[in-house]
Order: structure tokens, then sequence, then C-alpha cells
């Protein structure tokens, strides 16, 4: 944005409207006429907003932070809790806010954002890459692990593919096994037929 000063200043797209944007041409276009206010300076960076007063509030009320001008009542109290429109197990639709390296922010109605962590990720990857599997904007399917307070957890998994071993306790006789380590996976339904066997090479070591 040009503002008369040195330096442009610049509207995040977080920052553009009240609530999500997709797409910042939806918004404004270049040589456009709007209303911002100053959020921060600091030397020449200069970030700016376009969202109201009341939206910046609530948010910052949200996270726990007053903004500033933001009115306390006598006794200092905390915004009133609001109704979150989730409960655990629903299963949704919802829409990728950010992405950091061990999550995925995930919007699930207006307002309200729920994280997936990276454990909840469905994929068959150790330590998947998130970055490269999401993008802002991107449509993913959800349940609902967890409501606390407005604090929502998501998962990409079933319950089964959570706990793999949970529901699996075989009967096991010990004198078949030699260590309590194998005696354990047995138990819990691992078993050398489930990893691919290596052939082992008969020939004498060359001397």
């Amino acid at each position: 944005m040009d503002i008369g000063a040195e330096s442009d200043g610049l509207v995040h797209i977080s920052q553009m409207a009240d609530g999500y944007v997709k797409d910042p041409n939806e918004i404004c276009k270049a040589g456009d006429s709007v209303t911002v206010r100053v959020l921060s300076v600091d030397g020449k960076k200069i970030a700016l907003t376009m969202k109201s007063e009341e939206a910046a509030t609530e948010r910052a009320q949200r996270t726990g932070k007053i903004a500033r001008g933001a009115k306390k009542d006598n006794r200092g109290s905390r915004a009133e809790k609001r109704e979150v429109p989730v409960k655990k197990n629903d299963e949704i639709n919802g829409t990728v806010a950010r992405v950091t390296p061990w999550g995925v922010f995930v919007t699930v109605a207006e307002g309200f954002e729920g994280l997936l962590h990276q454990s909840e990720v469905k994929t068959t990857e150790i330590e998947p890459r998130l970055v490269a599997m999401f993008k802002e904007g991107d449509e993913v399917a959800v349940r609902v692990l967890k409501v606390d307070g407005e604090k929502i957890s998501l998962t990409q998994k079933s319950d089964e593919e959570r706990q793999p071993f949970k529901a699996v306790t075989a009967e096991v006789d010990p004198s078949s096994v030699t260590t309590v380590m194998e005696y354990l996976l047995r138990r819990a339904g691992i078993t050398p037929d489930m990893f691919p066997s290596r052939e082992v090479s008969t020939r004498p070591l060359s001397s």
C-alpha cells in the first residue's frame, strides 16, 4: 500500500478482511483506494490492516491479549466464552488457514480454527513435510478429536489407525519365545512374517 510515506506498507492476507480471505484480488486490486490502520512500524517496515477495530479486539480477547484501546469492565473480567460449534467425532470439511512444520491450522467454522497435529495426518511418512502436503485455502476432511474450551484438536485418522495395536491382544505361550521383547511383540500381534525376509548369502567370505 502506498500511504504517502518513505516506504510502502504491507497488508498481510490475514489482515485484509474480518473473515477468511482466499484470494487477495477478491478484496482489492492495484489502483484501488482503501482505508487502512497502522499496526506497527519497525524501521522502514510498516504493517497495516484493513480489519475493523471490533474484529481486532475480538481476536485479541480470544488469544488472551486485550488490544490497545479495548475496554475492560470494572472487574477486568475476560470476554464471555463463546460456544464452539463443533463437538468430538464430528466429521468436517475444513479449510487450511496456515501451515507450520509441526501442524496444520484448519478453519472448521467461521471464527474457529482447529489444529491438525503432524502425528494426526493420514500418511505413510514417519515425519511428513506438511508444507509440501498442504497449502492455505485447501479443503481438507478432518474429524474432531477433542474440544477443550475453544481449543479444537483434529485428526485425519480413524481410531484404529491412531492406535493400530490397541485391539490386538494375542495369546502367547511363554515357552514358545526366548525373550521378553519377543513375548511383548507377539502379544501386540507383531510377528516376524509381517516383515520382508532377506536372502542370506551362503558364499564363504573371501580371505
